[in-house]
Order: C-alpha cells, then sequence, then structure tokens
C-alpha cells in the first residue's frame, strides 16, 4: 500500500495538517499586516509574547509582531485546517545537516528547494519519517510544493504516533482512521480539547492530507479566541 501525499492550497479543498506549514510569512514589530482570508472560523497562536492575531470587521487576519522571534498560527474553517509560521523580525531557520540526515535514511530523497517542487520522496519506515518531521520543522520547505509517498509501515507508525500525542492531550475517547489518502477523527470533546488535539496532530506528523473532522463539540467557537 503506498499513499501520495500532494499539493494542495491553504484551507480550500483539503488544506495541510502536518509539518512542514502551509506558509512562511514575515511581519515586523509593531506594524500591522493585513491578510485576506475567507472561510475562517477560528485561530490560535502558538505564543502570543510574539505575535498578535485579530479578526478585523471586514474579515482580515492582523498580523502584529509583539517582539521578535517565530511563532506558528493554527487557522481553522469549514472543518479544515492549515498552520502558518510566523517570523517577527527574525531570520530564516536552515539546518544543512538536517537535510543530509535524512537523505542517509530516506536514500530516494530529491531536494530542489528553489523550485516548484522542493522535495519528492518515499517515506519507507519510521527512521525516514522522523528524519523528516525534524527536517520540516525549518523555514526551507512549506507544505504544498512537495510530493510524499508512504508506504505502509510508515503509514502505521504515524497514526500510532498520532494516537500516542493525541492521548497527551485528552482522556476522552477519540477515534482515528485512514481512508484513502485522508485522515478521519471522530469522537466527542470540549472547544479547548479540540484545539490541542488540531495542535498535537499538526507536531506529530509529516505530509500533507485531506482532514475529515468528525469531530463532535458541545458549544460554538468564536474566531479568534485566545489561546488558554
Amino acid at each position: 500500500m503506498r499513499v501520495v501525499f500532494g499539493a494542495l492550497c491553504v484551507l480550500c479543498a483539503a488544506p495541510s495538517w502536518a509539518w512542514p506549514v502551509d506558509q512562511v510569512r514575515d511581519v515586523d514589530v509593531g506594524t500591522p499586516a493585513l491578510i485576506p482570508l475567507g472561510g475562517l472560523d477560528w485561530f490560535e497562536v502558538e505564543d502570543a509574547s510574539v505575535l498578535t492575531a485579530q479578526r478585523m470587521p471586514a474579515g482580515e487576519l492582523m498580523l502584529m509582531g509583539a517582539k521578535p522571534g517565530r511563532s506558528l498560527l493554527l487557522l481553522y474553517g469549514d472543518g479544515k485546517m492549515a498552520v502558518w509560521q510566523v517570523r517577527v523580525a527574525s531570520k530564516p531557520l536552515a539546518d544543512g545537516a538536517l537535510l543530509e540526515a535524512a537523505k542517509k535514511v530516506c536514500p530516494k530523497l530529491k531536494a530542489t528547494p528553489d523550485e516548484e517542487t522542493q522535495l519528492v520522496t518515499p517515506i519507507a519506515d519510521e527512521k525516514c519519517r522522523a528524519a523528516l518531521l525534524s527536517l520540516f520543522k525549518t523555514d526551507s520547505y512549506v507544505a504544498g510544493k512537495m510530493e510524499l509517498v508512504f508506504e505502509l509501515a510508515a503509514l502505521q507508525s504515524q497514526l500510532k504516533a498520532l494516537n500516542e500525542a493525541f492521548a497527551g492531550v485528552t482522556k476522552a475517547p477519540l477515534r482515528t482512521r485512514y481512508l484513502g489518502a485522508g485522515l478521519e477523527l471522530s469522537g466527542q470533546l470540549s472547544v479547548s480539547e479540540h484545539k490541542k488535539v488540531l495542535w498535537a496532530l499538526f507536531r506529530a506528523s509529516v505530509g500533507r492530507v485531506a482532514l475529515n473532522d468528525q469531530i463532535e463539540l458541545p458549544e460554538a467557537v468564536d474566531a479568534g479566541e485566545a489561546a488558554r
């Protein structure tokens, strides 16, 4: 069995849910950046001491740097999620050693960071998957510009890693399963648990795939609710 993770767009038919991020954006300290973004239900800033975000009346998302640094930004709308890396007056994060380490355990990996497709590789086992997870935390790659082909063993390893990550953020029963190239999540969670599960989903997995979010929530969540 092989599952191909291809290139898709942010908050459209099937955004990403895993490293690498969907976009890398740069903002300055104290200077607002307005971003038109439709279909957004809510968002959450990973580090509010570095970055602030606000939904404007016209629908734009306003980002503003609080101090130099980096923060992830989780976006959610219509059952889909995306994650951006926002750099506030900080330099790009790159590490050539991580790429060389990934090539050793993913021998068919082809990396062309400056081209439209930045990286292509099969993922045969956990060693390759773990190396890519580290590599994709740099700023050299974005989710829409790579093609990853998961072999069954690596896909099973990733599902195990996800279930362990979910167990660390909620005690509620959570069902996960792959349906083709998509991942289905189902169960009953609180709003705060739902957010924690989505963060865990992103941090513990590699590659872009459609998320079928069937989580049942007891209440609605306001756009831009602050992280707690």
